[in-house]
């Protein structure tokens, strides 16, 4: 029997912040649509007006020609050509926002500071099951910049990887969700479908223009409307300050300050969270905007950035920093991604008014703080559970002052409490090695159902 043809195909979606009355072209990068390569065609998606932006970038002669030739003497006649291609469209005249459509290298056209950053994540914490988690990065918020990117088979529980409650910031998430309201969903089966969610998301958008709007009214109402699902919540607590937040000023102009001069462990290199790891590590970066003109180098050093620095006074250095721009490429010199701001790549640790920052990813995460809330959360959600083990009540024992021979009252030692308890109630176990003192002394109290003679839980008269 042969198998119907899907209704979906999958696509690469980025949601885009642009003004109702702002023109298509703004979120498009001049750097390719002033190209000749590249064509612009305004167009219409059902009842929508669109966009389409596609064409070519050339790259008519491969790094690894030159090396090939050295060796043979021989030049190979090879050229590459990647193709791109984006569509722009809003579901509403009225938006504040619209959503582009990626294919081939199409992601590098987009202007990166009209980007909804972790919009293909947010949508993936809404939707994603917590048990049927395939694919996990996590970047660490400390000194030590740590990347990590773990995938599992088949999928598995987001506790198997492991990640901290607070401290780590995931910024892709791979897993299914059920197919229920998209075009590619089969009625009267179950169907799911993998979703990928970073700064993009990677889902089946439908064929038709009908089904597609369809698909892409659903996940603006998902963004817009609902919470991370259960068991992926917490994957939301480690936020950024928000725009207008006052202390950023004042971190700003504490990483000004110091960022040329910084002693080793408070400023790293770490990968920004919109490099796309699907297209596999860079042969090499291409480092843009600096004084010494363009750069090209195989490995990626802190002092490409922190150099360019020391050179601008001291409220100018983060700003410059911002226009710095690094861009990965592949074995033949092709671009691998667009180009990212230097600030994207630092990861800044600092501390203020007794609580400790973290600037990651171009955002300041107040790490301190954020550590404090958490551990409130987990000691309220432990003091809710109701303990199913019944303990003896804790008796009173006559204790002798040092100073005057004379007894006192007052609660027993915890240590007497812990062995009384274990030998009055055989369901609860005292732990310790037979060598350990505390056990030898237990040993003394074995046999005892009641508390030790020298107890008095009652009596208010104090021995002699």
């Amino acid at each position: 029997m042969a198998r119907t043809p899907s209704r979906a195909s999958k696509t690469s979606l980025y949601r885009i912040s642009l003004e109702p009355e702002a023109p298509f072209l703004t979120a498009a990068k001049s750097e390719y649509t002033d190209r000749e390569e590249f064509f612009i065609e305004n167009v219409t998606v059902g009842s929508r007006s669109a966009l389409l932006v596609y064409g070519q970038i050339p790259n008519a002669s491969p790094d690894w020609l030159d090396h090939a030739q050295s060796l043979t003497s021989f030049r190979p006649p090879c050229i590459n050509n990647t193709s791109a291609s984006l569509l722009l469209l809003r579901l509403d005249d009225e938006a504040d926002h619209a959503y582009g459509l990626t294919w081939g290298m199409g992601h590098l056209l987009i202007s990166s500071n009209v980007m909804d950053d972790g919009f293909g994540l947010r949508f993936a914490l809404r939707r994603a099951d917590a048990e049927q988690v395939s694919a996990l990065t996590t970047h660490a918020l400390d000194t030590l910049p740590r990347t990590a990117r773990l995938s599992v088979f088949g999928g598995t529980t987001i506790n198997s990887f492991g990640m901290e409650e607070i401290g780590e910031v995931v910024s892709r998430l791979v897993g299914k969700i059920p197919a229920d309201g998209f075009s590619s969903d089969k009625p009267g089966t179950p169907t799911f479908i993998t979703v990928k969610g970073a700064d993009a998301l990677s889902v089946p958008l439908g064929k038709t223009a009908k089904d597609a709007l369809s698909d892409l009214h659903l996940i603006d109402s998902v963004i817009r409307n609902e919470v991370p699902a259960e068991g992926l919540e917490h994957l939301e607590n480690t936020r950024p300050l928000r725009p207008g937040n006052p202390k950023i000023e004042l971190l700003e102009k504490r990483f000004n300050e110091v960022v040329a001069d910084l002693k080793p462990g408070r400023l790293a290199l770490s990968w920004p969270a919109e490099w796309n790891e699907d297209a596999g590590e860079p042969a090499k970066y291409r480092i843009t905007g600096t004084t010494t003109g363009t750069v090209e180098t195989p490995d990626l050093q802190l002092e490409a950035l922190r150099t360019p620095l020391a050179e601008n006074p001291d409220p100018a250095k983060l700003e410059r920093l911002r226009k710095i721009h690094i861009q990965g490429l592949n074995e033949d010199g092709g671009v691998m991604s667009r180009k990212i701001s230097g600030d994207k790549w630092i990861s800044f640790e600092c501390d203020l008014d007794d609580e400790r920052f973290v600037m990651q990813r171009g955002r300041w995460y107040n790490v301190g703080g954020a550590y404090i809330e958490m551990l409130d959360r987990r000691v309220d959600r432990i003091l809710e559970r109701e303990a199913t083990v019944a303990l003896p009540p804790w008796p009173m024992e006559w204790k002798k002052k040092r100073d005057s021979n004379k007894y006192k009252l007052g609660r027993a030692k915890e240590f007497s409490y812990n062995n009384w308890a274990a030998d009055s109630n055989p369901d609860l176990l005292l732990h310790g090695s037979p060598d350990d003192p505390d056990r030898a002394t237990s040993q003394r109290f074995r046999g005892l159902r009641s508390p030790s003679p020298r107890w008095h839980t009652n009596s208010r008269k104090a021995p002699r």
